[in-house]
């Protein structure tokens, strides 16, 4: 019934049946995930967020599940390979397209962060590696909105850097310029492609805003790390062209410009004093050493061999 409902575009009642389904059958049952995967796909299609999250949440549980309902000539790997990747494409509709985003769980999902899977054969980001690579784009866009899942941000890098060859894009750049080579005149640049990106993908565009403004972010709080001192006048011109370039309101926005700086550096946790007069950002810790520490730990992460 719950098929029947689904196929003829009635997703809401085809929601309530399979959720009946699932509470009332035995979660051995052969067609128990299967009952999961339509709730999953009805939810969506409603769209209930909340509904499809469990529903997700529930999935991503169970994914080494009974597979009596799978291609029996296929391997138990390969049949939980492909449900992996089945539950990545389909979180992306939840985590991105999901009214207010929840970026950073998606991140929680690939990195498999709650249950610590061991087996690297059975894991997401494995998943990501070897079938998915296309997927590192998200990836990359949930670390911006997320900047302080700052471990999840040097694990993406890694596999950006092991990927390489199979896949590449304006976002998977410019977190290896940024992070990785540390080319920050190279990354601002790179912001109007990750921009044009954006605007184009199905999954990103409603949340555009977001992720540039934590693109520019973490581009300037790596510039600020890695540096003694920082010109305000110099972040007007990126965050205000427009004003900055003009005489008439150029103080206005020299003026916004600090109060960004002001809320960056407290965000981040960097020991610096903005000097107003002087129209600039003393930063106190050492920057050299910040900087060859970031570069020291980047380049233990291998890139891959060009022929």
């Amino acid at each position: 019934m719950g098929q029947l409902l689904f196929e003829t575009g009635s997703y809401k009642d085809a929601y309530e049946v399979l959720n009946f389904c699932r509470h009332v059958m035995d979660e051995n049952h052969p067609k128990y995930t299967s009952t999961l995967w339509g709730l999953l796909a009805s939810t969506v299609l409603v769209p209930a967020w909340g509904a499809a999250e469990e529903a997700l949440d529930q999935i991503r549980t169970n994914v080494t599940f009974d597979i009596a309902d799978e291609d029996s000539t296929a391997s138990p790997q390969d049949v939980t390979v492909r449900t992996r990747n089945w539950m990545l494409h389909w979180s992306l509709f939840v985590y991105f397209k999901g009214g207010e985003s929840n970026s950073g769980k998606f991140l929680d999902v690939v990195f498999d962060t709650a249950l610590r899977f061991h087996s690297r054969e059975y894991n997401n980001l494995h998943t990501v590696e070897t079938v998915s690579p296309h997927l590192l784009r998200y990836v990359v866009a949930a670390c911006l909105m997320n900047r302080s899942k700052r471990s999840s941000l040097f694990h993406a890098l890694k596999i950006v850097r092991v990927c390489a060859l199979d896949y590449s894009d304006a976002l998977t750049q410019f977190l290896e310029v940024l992070i990785g080579q540390a080319n920050f005149d190279e990354a601002f640049a790179q912001l109007s492609k990750v921009e044009e990106v954006i605007k184009n993908d199905y999954f990103l565009s409603g949340i555009k805003q977001q992720i540039m403004d934590g693109a520019l972010k973490l581009a300037y709080e790596f510039y600020i790390r890695t540096h003694k001192e920082v010109s305000i006048e110099q972040v007007a011109s990126r965050l205000y062209p427009d004003e900055a370039s003009n005489p008439a309101t150029k103080a206005d926005a020299n003026a916004k410009s600090e109060m960004w700086i002001a809320n960056l550096i407290r965000d981040a946790k960097v020991v610096a004093k903005i000097d107003s007069v002087g129209g600039k950002v003393d930063v106190y810790s050492n920057a050299v050493s910040v900087h060859q520490r970031i570069v020291d730990r980047m380049n233990q992460i291998p890139r891959p061999m060009m022929h």
